[in-house]
């Protein structure tokens, strides 16, 4: 329960960028990236790099406990190892934050459009695409796994289309940066967006109880939890054998020999 709990409240952190609308930035919805709200010259940065750490902080421990609750096997492996990096990746967004706003500066946007290879040496573009990337393995590894689960079956149908969102809109984000296209803060929010919900929804069902070991055993194919032990005492009596005493069988065996001949003679005078 407390590690949902925590889950619950990274995956709300998550989405801190819906509070811009009640802080004093004048970042456009439209073109600016979702980590200008966390650049140092902006007046609500301590805010925003601090839900970045928080989230980071509680979607770890949401991973922890997903592993604890699922069964064995590579594919909780994988989707808790890339939940995990998602987590870290946050909190290095929130400690490394953006160095200007691209949006707002002119000097820093002619640098944003400058090579590929100059953006990729940024810490804070790497860790992005790092968080993004391996929520998208999560969610599409952990979405087979959970459709074989009882009572995550719906929930694993809903994984696999929140994996393909977050990568349609990474992509379509890629492309309008590769074209210079100043739109990018739509398709960077709706990826924030998918991401926080689809960690919500699994917080959320770990609280509700989900994912029981002996149902993760059963899914698994291992071996059945084992039932109590009795005691001697409790263990079921057999039914008493009759106890016939010895001397009966030396006298009964011989009578029934005599009886068998004495038939057979008979049979014979008879013939």
């Amino acid at each position: 329960m407390a590690g949902g709990l925590t889950g619950l409240v990274g995956a709300l952190a998550y989405s801190s960028l819906l509070l811009q609308w009640t802080v004093d930035s004048d970042l456009s919805v439209l073109h600016s990236y979702v980590s200008e709200l966390s650049v140092r010259s902006e007046p609500s940065s301590a805010l925003f790099r601090t839900f970045d750490v928080i989230a980071g902080a509680g979607l770890l421990v949401l991973a922890v406990m997903l592993a604890r609750r699922l069964p064995a096997g590579r594919r909780r492996t994988t989707g808790c190892v890339a939940l995990a990096v998602t987590a870290v990746a946050s909190a290095l967004d929130g400690l490394q934050p953006m160095s200007c706003a691209p949006s707002s500066d002119p000097v820093c946007r002619a640098g944003d459009s400058g090579a590929l290879a100059a953006q990729l040496r940024e810490p804070h573009t790497l860790s992005s695409l790092a968080e993004f990337a391996a929520a998208i393995i999560a969610m599409v590894v952990l979405s087979s796994l959970f459709q074989r689960l009882p009572g995550w079956r719906r929930l694993g149908r809903w994984d696999s289309v929140a994996g393909l969102m977050v990568g349609g809109l990474g992509v379509l984000e890629v492309c309008l940066v590769l074209a210079d296209l100043r739109w990018v803060g739509l398709p960077e929010r709706g990826q924030v967006l998918v991401v926080s919900l689809w960690c919500g929804a699994v917080a959320v069902r770990l609280i509700a109880g989900g994912g029981a070991p002996a149902a993760a055993r059963e899914v698994s194919g291992g071996p059945p939890p084992p039932g109590p032990s009795r005691t001697p005492q409790e263990q079921p009596a057999s039914p008493p054998t009759p106890d016939y005493p010895r001397s009966s069988a030396f006298i009964t065996f011989p009578l029934a020999l005599r009886g068998s001949s004495v038939r057979k003679a008979t049979s014979r005078g008879t013939l």
